[in-house]
Parts: structure tokens; C-alpha cells; sequence
């Protein structure tokens, strides 16, 4: 090839590779820009903290939370006990709120709730449990549905009803805004550690907690921990 055909070879092939560059970074910022443009800024309560809390749950301000619990099973016998189980740990969680000082709200259990609890078998799932909240994970849930895998429960429970109501305990800390509690060395239903075959309910860290958020009276912890040894004495 002739010197000053080569010479314009490369200065062609520098120009085309120059402007696939421009192109893919072009490319690039725009992504970045659209990702900006695009990122819900999530609002998140007075009082969230993010060593205790996550980005989402129910409402400041709700009052009575319906929830609806179901299990599904070939035997009546273990469906009912399992839907006991559930009904226990929302009671549990209702004794809790309203004895230490939560100003009247509650969980209410009742048919053809937006707040689904549901326990069936879920085949080679390793996970004890599950939420999902809407209309978003993030902010304020109109909605949820919490699962409870029976499979694995079963598999690794020596105390069945217990493992149930922690299981359960712990995903409606969740939609209580309450996150995974890794850091503290208080008992913590949100202890993804905690024994599940012992610790059913919240624990005064965990009320602690949902106060921050809702900004409830809270009473000493003294007289909450009375509240728990008196109810969950076992």
C-alpha cells in the first residue's frame, strides 16, 4: 500500500475507533443520567434509624391493621393447628403493642384483608419465611403478603408452634419498617440468629424500635419486661 494511502488508513481507522469511543460513552452517561432521573427517593419517618430499620412498612398513623392468616394442607388437622399458631403470634403481637404503650394500634384478623399471611409448602425452598409489600418494598405499603414456608419449618423446628410464631413475628417486624438486627447484642426478634424454637415475639429492643418509627409513648422497660415475663413465661 502506498505510504500516504497507509497514512490515511490509520488516520481513518483512529477517526472510526475515536468515535465508537464517543458513541459507547455517550452510551454510558446516558444510562447514568436516565438512572439519576429515574431513582425513587424514598421518604422515610422521623425516627428511622438504619441500624434497626428498613426502607418500608405500614403507615405512621395506622391504628388497626387487618391481616388475614391462612394455611394450606391435605390435613385439616395441621392446617388448623398451624392457622392457631398464627393467630397466637398476632395475639402475642397485639399484647405486646397495646400493654406497653402503643396508643391503640393493633393487627386485626379478619377474611379478605389487603394484609395476607399464608403457610404452604414451598418444595426445595431453603427460606423460613417471606414478605412482600405494595405497592413498593419501599415507603408506605397499602398492601403485603407475608408466606410461611410449612416445608422448612417443619424440617428444622423442635417446637413447632414457637418456630411459626417467631417466623411470623419476625416478618410482621418487617411491616413494621423493623430490619435485620445484626448488631445489637439484645434479644431481637429481628435476629435472623435468634433460636426460632424459644423466642416467639418481640422483644423490648424491638419495640424500642417500632417506637422510633411511630412514635408511640413507650413505658419503662421495666414494666415491659414484666409485660413479657407474665405472658410468655413457658
Amino acid at each position: 500500500m502506498h505510504r500516504k494511502n497507509l497514512r490515511g488508513a490509520l488516520v481513518n481507522g483512529k477517526v472510526k475507533r475515536g468515535n465508537i469511543v464517543k458513541k459507547v460513552m455517550t452510551l454510558v452517561l446516558s444510562f447514568l443520567l436516565i438512572g439519576v432521573l429515574t431513582t425513587t427517593v424514598i421518604a422515610v419517618p422521623p425516627g428511622h434509624n438504619p441500624n434497626r430499620h428498613g426502607r418500608g412498612g405500614w403507615p405512621v398513623g395506622s391504628s388497626v391493621i387487618p391481616i388475614t392468616l391462612t394455611a394450606s394442607s391435605q390435613s385439616a388437622t395441621e392446617q388448623a393447628a398451624w392457622r392457631n399458631s398464627m393467630v397466637a403470634a398476632v395475639n402475642d403481637a397485639n399484647n405486646i403493642l397495646v400493654s406497653a404503650g402503643s396508643q391503640g394500634i393493633r393487627l386485626d384478623v379478619r377474611a379478605g384483608a389487603a394484609n395476607i399471611a399464608r403457610a404452604e409448602r414451598f418444595p426445595n425452598a431453603p427460606w423460613y419465611g417471606a414478605v412482600r409489600r405494595g405497592p413498593s418494598m419501599y415507603g408506605n405499603a397499602s398492601s403485603s403478603e407475608i408466606l410461611l414456608n410449612m416445608n422448612e419449618i417443619i424440617r428444622m423446628a423442635t417446637n413447632v408452634d414457637s418456630f411459626i410464631r417467631s417466623v411470623l413475628t419476625y416478618e410482621i417486624g418487617h411491616n413494621f419498617w423493623l430490619g435485620d438486627n445484626k448488631a445489637t447484642a439484645s434479644p431481637s426478634i429481628m435476629n435472623v440468629s435468634r433460636n426460632r424454637n424459644v423466642m416467639r415475639t418481640f422483644q423490648p429492643f424491638d419495640f424500642e424500635s417500632i417506637t422510633l418509627i411511630y412514635g408511640w409513648r413507650q413505658r419503662s422497660l421495666l414494666e415491659y419486661e414484666e409485660v413479657l415475663v407474665y405472658e410468655y413465661e413457658y
